[in-house]
């Protein structure tokens, strides 16, 4: 937890300003959906592995949508990101989980 409160911390002191460099944009980007691909990566691999919907951590979802609200304005886009990085998590995990 502190970890992830860290990592949040310095992700937000850079910011997303018209002043920053498009490095540091494009750097908060990359964390942000690096992270979500992390945290929503439990969930594909239970609905891949497991019978059944298995029950949603609302811990992760809850950062999942706290680190894309760093990078989305609108909740539309922070949920759009979300299924993006399921999906990235998906293609990542695929390979594995059918040997």
């Amino acid at each position: 937890m502190n970890a992830i409160r860290k990592g949040a911390e310095s992700v937000l002191n850079i910011g997303v300003a018209p002043e920053n460099s498009s490095g540091d944009v494009a750097d908060v980007y990359l964390y942000s959906l690096n992270r979500c691909i992390e945290l929503t990566a439990a969930a594909v691999a239970a609905r891949m592995l497991l019978p059944g919907e298995p029950m949603p951590s609302v811990g992760d979802i809850g950062h999942s949508a706290k680190f894309a609200s760093l990078v989305c304005k609108s909740p539309e886009a922070v949920e759009k990101l979300i299924k993006l990085a399921e999906q990235m998590a998906d293609d990542l995990l695929r390979p594995t989980a059918m040997c």
